[in-house]
């Protein structure tokens, strides 16, 4: 049955893919490049970050994993990149005052004229309070060790779906090059995101603490608009916004030495996301800057305090278009892909 249904749901991506594929797009806006193969490395600032807000707490939660190493395989309408945080980076291995981190993540981007389709996974455990110094009124940044949670697992699956009402806006051009915008264009987008993810302290319980595990499922639609401005065909500024409103459903497990207790809250939640980016592109070559930022809030339950769950990524990128294999590039071609 299993294999059924990955087989009825292949054939209904290829033929999706195909008639999308079929859509006319005018080459004076965006040049393709179909018998590419993208290789592209970048360094990015790395990590989740996770606020509680209250009348009587305030945390900022950051793993501590100042960079992360990602690395992209393009080709057409495709797009994997695989993300992680080595300990020689700077900013990496600062382990005796913030803890030690780990962090793991894949993406998966399916690109067509109108569609846009996004899977993500990523894996974080160990955490630190950034705001120690509001916690301890005699701490000090420059010696002190900052308040650590190492057994603090976070894991997060993410997606989204757009539709780009503009097909001579290239998405492509900006997050993975497989296509080069070489005349300015704009685009509103529509987006239905869905994200499930889990918070576990997994820390040994004992007679004077508690741990806690949150499951959380949200669902937020968003619009925006997104636009790129070209000059002298090769080099590029592209910048958007989105906002939407939501909801999020989550359980919270609270576990003690005695007991175990649980908790189900459905809340409202609403989200802001932006992005710029600038770079330049050849026919080979290409590079770049691109800075994502994002805020997210939503009540704590019943209670006064609120969750902020903020993102800021700043990524600089270097990349080359190898010519793909013939064979390769027939077989797309025969299905229409």
């Amino acid at each position: 049955m299993r294999l059924l249904l990955i087989i009825t749901a292949l054939f209904i991506f290829i033929h999706v893919s195909a008639q999308e594929n079929k859509v006319k797009i005018d080459s004076s806006y965006i040049r393709k490049y179909n018998d590419k193969f993208i290789l592209k490395v970048g360094i990015k600032n790395a990590g989740e970050s996770f606020g509680v807000r209250g009348n009587s707490v305030n945390y900022d939660l950051k793993p501590n994993t100042e960079l992360k190493t990602k690395v992209w395989f393009n080709y057409r309408f495709i797009a994997l990149s695989l993300g992680f945080a080595p300990n020689y980076l700077s900013g990496n291995n600062d382990d005796d005052r913030k803890g030690k981190s780990e962090l793991k993540s894949i993406g998966l981007n399916l690109i067509f004229p109108h569609w846009v389709q996004h899977f993500g996974y990523s894996k974080t455990k160990g955490y630190y309070i950034s705001n120690t110094s509001d916690i301890i009124g005699d701490w000090d940044k420059y010696k002190d060790a900052y308040i650590q949670f190492p057994e603090l697992l976070v894991e997060n699956f993410s997606g989204y779906t757009a539709y780009k009402f503009n097909k001579n806006y290239s998405v492509k051009a900006v997050s993975d090059q497989t296509e080069h915008q070489v005349k300015s264009c704009g685009s509103l987008m529509a987006f239905l995101l869905y994200r499930y993810y889990s918070i576990d302290n997994k820390a040994t319980i004992t007679a004077s603490n508690s741990t806690q595990k949150s499951q959380n499922f949200e669902t937020t639609v968003q619009l925006g608009y997104f636009y790129t401005y070209v000059w002298h065909q090769n080099f590029y500024i592209s910048a958007g916004a989105a906002a939407g409103l939501g909801f999020i459903n989550s359980k919270l497990l609270t576990r003690t030495i005695e007991e175990e207790i649980n908790s189900h809250n459905l809340d409202p939640l609403a989200r802001l996301e932006a992005q710029c980016a600038m770079g330049y592109n050849s026919n080979r070559f290409f590079g770049g800057i691109q800075i994502t930022g994002s805020i997210q809030k939503h009540p704590q339950g019943k209670s006064t305090a609120s969750i902020e769950d903020n993102s800021l990524d700043l990524q600089v990128f270097l990349g080359y278009r190898f010519g793909m294999i013939k064979g390769i590039n027939h077989l797309f071609d025969k299905y229409g892909l």
